[in-house]
């Protein structure tokens, strides 16, 4: 797998709903994912850990949605969505999904200069 896969791979596990959390995802899942993501190319056989990856596709979906409709609406700060009020920050494939992603990537300095400071802050 390519760098740019492994980091979707490693978005998606992020977003993924918790009932796929305790799925094990094998390399074969993962090159599957992959194939299908890039080809659309179905495997032979779904495995639990295929269909998780492709369920938590969704759920990313679903999560950049409601992620600008409350920064717009109740004017939820970006360093709350980047996971710097209570936890560690997200890992950084998930910040360059979202600088792609969030407003049609107009923010995308925005999100790199929150998530930047917010980080040296907490190392």
């Amino acid at each position: 797998m390519t760098n740019k896969q492994s980091e979707e791979i490693e978005c998606l596990k992020y977003f993924m709903h918790d009932f796929y959390k305790t799925t094990p995802i094998t390399s074969d899942d993962e090159k599957a994912y992959s194939e299908f993501s890039t080809h659309g190319k179905k495997p032979g056989e779904e495995t639990q850990g295929f269909k998780a990856l492709v369920d938590a596709k969704t759920w990313r979906e679903v999560h950049v949605a409601m992620y600008e409709r409350d920064i717009l609406k109740i004017n939820m700060p970006l360093y709350a969505i980047l996971g710097l009020m209570d936890r560690d920050p997200v890992p950084k494939p998930v910040v360059e999904f979202l600088k792609r992603s969030l407003f049609s990537g107009t923010r995308s300095e925005l999100i790199e200069t929150v998530y930047a400071e917010a980080c040296s802050k907490r190392n």
